[in-house]
Parts: structure tokens; sequence; C-alpha cells
């Protein structure tokens, strides 16, 4: 009875040992090296990290990415491979989710949280071995997930490798405390969070390494990550970047067009040329392709005409719509090439396609306020613009946004012009309302100039004072207020206001002018005396006759 005893209890050992040893096994396959590298190529930080998600994704820690370059894992089968991106990082649980060049069998995760036991698996080419964990404490963050604590303490060879349950389902990563030496753990289910965006670019967390950021799965969020590529970023990130939406999107031009407009932000239009030339090559709409491609041209010879690339011109950029047209011909497409057309002077044709167009979706805001502007150019009458700036603000989306804003300005001038101050004033306050009471110096200095006309004193002083602070270098916005105060009676303000003009400009006759009336008024006569000598000296005819009654 004994013998039976004794040969059960061994059976149960040894099949407690045999499934222990292939949980080991079948685990540490998905465990590997981690080398993060600087700039120069030495050695930044070495850790583990392990195979999880998708067969080309791992986890690892955070912290050995800050600052790096590069980096490079070695597999359990001795395999090297390059990390090719970041998927995402959490910074305060020191986890990063990243994807390799190279496919392993993902460790499963487990789907209910551990009570009491664990396992530590290490990494070895041969001979991975487990260690057994206790849990210590089990804490729990976003009303889901574990962060754990356990009674052993960490070692070297350890951290960052996989801790799993009695099933060798992954639990979490072997995480060192910053407070003391026991290992930790974030549950491993968190690790599906990490995720990239369209705007991880501008994660501050993902910008501690210089890694790229992995291009969201989600087809819009991919395309927004394409349009926040800018100047700052590094050029083998945008590259690689490009090549992920290009090889997943094969068809789309946006991958191509952020190529170019990346060029074009580093002067290298040659480069831009090749990326545009490409996206026509392989564009499944040619049409949208040639588009772009014009839209791009249209800029530059538009905003950046002292470009030293001379071939990308308003020309060329008609050629290429020409041909967008040639394969479909879409308002907008047409819509393309009368701004072109208005770029060159080409007003009269300009014009015809936007009034072709006006009746169909492209008719809104933008092309009838471009109306107006062709017309004027054309020499039309304030009268016959007028409709145009009517018809483009009847056509603003409601409620009215800062989108809206240029329309009612110009209508405001237009009205201006023609005499009619009162509606003029109306468009003026909107457009100041629409901005948020954050126009430009040049507006309120053209506000200030209608109140005076309808002899609204009190704002038009408020708005040349405006304008004056927000263009403190502007002389003549300080000779125009003083010139009201002293219209209005106000002559000490009108003398101090010249006070800090002459700060500006000693050269402004007409400060003095001003300056010695306003001492007249307040019966200083020595001090006007001197204003309109001074006046004199600069050339102006006015101080003569003022000197000659004092």
């Amino acid at each position: 009875m004994k013998k039976i005893v004794l040969i059960f209890t061994f059976v149960i050992a040894f099949t407690s040992a045999f499934a222990q040893s292939a949980m080991v096994q079948k685990a540490a396959k998905s465990v590997c090296s981690l080398t993060t590298f600087n700039a120069d190529g030495t050695i930044l930080a070495t850790s583990h990290a392990v195979f999880f998600g998708e067969s080309n994704e791992c986890i690892s820690a955070f912290t050995p990415f800050v600052g790096a370059s590069s980096a490079i894992i070695i597999d359990a089968y001795g395999r090297k491979a390059q990390v090719e991106s970041i998927i995402g990082a959490n910074e305060m649980y020191n986890i990063c989710r990243f994807k390799v060049a190279t496919k392993v069998a993902t460790l499963a995760v487990a789907e209910k949280p551990i009570k009491e036991k664990a396992f530590a698996i290490s990494y070895s080419v041969q001979r991975p071995s487990a260690k057994a964990l206790t849990v210590k404490t089990a804490e729990t963050f976003k009303e889901k997930y574990n962060y754990y604590v356990f009674n052993e303490e960490i070692s070297d060879e350890l951290e960052g490798c996989p801790i799993v349950n009695e099933n060798g389902q992954m639990v979490g990563l072997v995480q060192r405390a910053n407070t003391n030496y026991n290992i930790q753990s974030t549950d491993a289910r968190f690790y599906a969070e990490l995720a990239s965006s369209g705007l991880s670019s501008r994660d501050d967390i993902l910008k501690k390494t210089n890694i790229r950021t992995a291009l969201p799965d989600n087809h819009d969020q991919a395309r927004l990550m394409l349009m926040m590529i800018d100047a700052q970023s590094d050029s083998l990130n945008v590259i690689g970047t490009v090549n992920e939406y290009n090889s997943r999107y094969p068809g789309d031009i946006d991958g191509y067009a952020a190529l170019s407009r990346y060029q074009v932000n580093h002067g290298n239009l040659t480069r831009a040329t090749q990326a545009m030339n490409e996206c026509i090559k392989n564009a499944s709409d040619k049409a949208e392709a040639y588009s772009e491609y014009s839209k791009q041209i249209y800029n530059v010879a538009t905003y950046m005409p002292d470009s030293v690339d001379c071939e990308w011109t308003l020309d060329l950029a008609e050629d290429q719509i020409v041909k967008a047209i040639a394969n479909k011909n879409l308002p907008a497409y047409r819509h393309q090439l009368a701004q072109i057309q208005y770029a060159k002077g080409d007003y009269l044709q300009a014009y015809n396609i936007f009034e072709e167009i006006s009746t169909t979706e492209m008719g809104n805001s933008e092309l009838f306020y471009e109306m107006a502007q062709t017309k004027s150019h054309l020499g039309a009458e304030n009268a016959e613009i007028l409709p145009y700036l009517d018809k483009a603000i009847e056509k603003c989306p409601k409620p009215l946004t800062n989108i809206s804003a240029p329309y009612f300005y110009a209508r405001g001038i237009t009205l201006d012009a023609m005499g009619e101050y009162k509606k003029a004033m109306r468009d003026y306050n909107t457009y100041d309302t629409l901005m948020y009471f954050n126009a430009s110096h040049d507006f309120y200095y053209t506000r200030y100039k209608c109140e005076t006309k309808i002899r609204q004193y009190l704002q038009a002083l408020n708005d040349i004072a405006h304008a004056a602070i927000l263009n403190p270098r502007e002389a003549t916005y300080l000779a125009e207020m003083a010139s009201l105060q002293l219209r209005v009676g106000q002559y000490e303000n009108a003398i101090r206001t010249c006070e800090l003009s002459k700060n500006l400009t000693t050269e402004y006759a007409d400060i003095y002018i001003i300056e010695g009336v306003s001492y007249l008024k307040l019966e200083r006569k020595e001090d006007a005396k001197a204003a309109f000598i001074k006046a004199k000296e600069l050339g102006d005819p006015r101080a003569e006759e003022y000197l000659q009654k004092l």
C-alpha cells in the first residue's frame, strides 16, 4: 500500500513538472531581447520584450526607447530584427507597444486576473526558466485592470520578461519599481489600449523617442497622421510613414502627397516632383493625382515665388489641372483652373469659369467672393461688385463663424467706398465679432476712418487707440489719434499723444501742427510757437500761417 502511494505521489509531481516545463517552453518562444541605440550607433539601453497582439508586435518597458534613434530585438530562435515603429506608449505605467520586422507566435493574454501564483519566464535561446511568483497586492486602475506587486525581488535577467499564469497566458511584464526591488507589473489586458492616432506625432510621450510612430489602423486617422507631418519631422521617419501608408493603401495619393509637401517645406522641389510623378504613376484616380500636383505647384508659385526651382510655375500648375479635367471634368477641378488663371492675371477667363460653376455644388461663399474680386480687377464699379458679396454672405453656413468673417469685411469696405457708412459699420462690427474682437490693426484703422465719417468719435478714438496698441511702431496711428483728440477738445490728451508719436519719428510735420494747435487752445503760446517752428522746418506751409497769427 505504501509503495502504491509513493508511486502515485511521484506521478503527480512528474506530471506537474512536465506541465510547467511545457508551459515555460511555449511561453519562452515569445520572449526576445531588446537593445536600443543612440543616433551615433552606440548602445543606449538593453532589456527584454514580449511578442504580443499581432505576430509582428511586441510589448516592453518604454524607458529603453527614451532618446533612442533605433532599436533591434533578438527572438528566442536567435533571429535579429529591426524595430520599425512605436504603436503607443504609456509613461505612467512605463510600457510601450511597437512593431518589428519579423513575425513570431504571440503570447496569449490572460482574460482573468491572477489571485496568488504566477511565473516569470526568462529569455534564453537555449534554456529558458521560470521563476515562481506570489501576488503581494493587486490594485485596480481604470476600473477593470490590475497593477500587481509581487513578493519576489527583480533581477536584471528578468526585467521586461513576461509574467504568465499556470496556463501559460500572459499576465504582464516584469517591471522595476522606483521605490523598492519588488517585481511589479501592469495588467497585460491594458496593453491593447496602446495605439497610435492621427495626432500621435504631437504626443509629448512619443516625442521622447526618435523612432517613428506607427501608422494608425483607421484609414482616416492614417490620413490625418500624414497631414500632421511637418518640417520638424525626421526625414527617415517621414519616408517610413509614407512607405507604410503606400504599402497599406497602394492606390491612394495621400502618402505621396505628404512626402511631396515635406520636400517642399525643406526646399527640395526636385524630390517633391519625383514624389508627385510616382503618385501619378501609381494612383488609382489619375485625375485626383494631377489635381493634387497642381495644388502643390500653385501654392509654391503663389506663396513661394522666390523658389529656386523655376519649373514650378503657374503655367505648370495649369497644365496639370488641365490633365485632371481631361480625366474627369469635375466642377472642383474647373474651380482650381479658374484660381490659377486669376493668379496669372487672366481675369476674364477666370470669371467665366467662376460664373459657369456658380450653379453647381461649387457655388458657395468662397466662389462668389472670388467673383467679386475678379470683377474688381476687371474694373467693375462697386455697385456691380456688391451683389456678389451679398451672395457670398447669403451662402455662409449658419451659425456664422470666423470662416465667414472676410466676406463681411470685404462688403464693409465696398459699402464704405460707396458712401453707405452705416451699412458698412454693421458689416465691420459683424466682422469684429466673428474675429472675437481680435482683428488686425489694419481693420481697426479702417473702421476708425468710417466712424469719423458718421461722427462716432468715441468709438473712433477707441479703434485708433486699439490700432496703435496692436502696431506701436506706426506713427500715423498716433498722429490720427492726436488729430481726433484735438477735434473733440481733448487738448492735453492730444499733446501727450503727439509726444508718444515723436518717440517714433521727429520728421512728421503733422504731429507738430496738431501739437501747436492744442497748445493754442490751452493758451500756451510759447509752446505752440516752438511746435509751429519745428513744423515749418519740416516744410509744412500751414506752420507760417499759424506763426503769423500768434
